[in-house]
């Protein structure tokens, strides 16, 4: 799975998961990278392309994470990361 779409559903499913926190991408990924590791994601995530976008986003280096919010933000799908992501 590219990153990008995994962000985009890394996202997405945060969203639902807390509806009443106003998560940005860069905020779910974040999220993700510092409270699951990938075992959770087998015991936790059900669904098979859900599973695959944490996985792609959980795997990736934080400079293709920070390149990759970045390019959302200035196509306008996400307001600009404001923090490069924790190494």
């Amino acid at each position: 799975m590219d990153l990008p779409t995994a962000i985009e559903l890394v996202a997405e499913d945060t969203r639902t998961e807390a509806p009443d926190t106003p998560y940005t991408n860069s905020d779910a990924v974040q999220l993700a990278r510092r409270e699951l590791v990938m075992d959770d994601i087998y015991a936790v995530v059900a669904d098979t392309a859900l599973r695959d976008a944490y996985r792609t986003v959980l795997a990736a280096e934080p400079d293709d994470l920070t390149a990759a919010l970045e390019e959302q933000a200035q196509i306008g799908e996400q307001d600009p990361a404001e923090e490069e992501i924790e190494r």
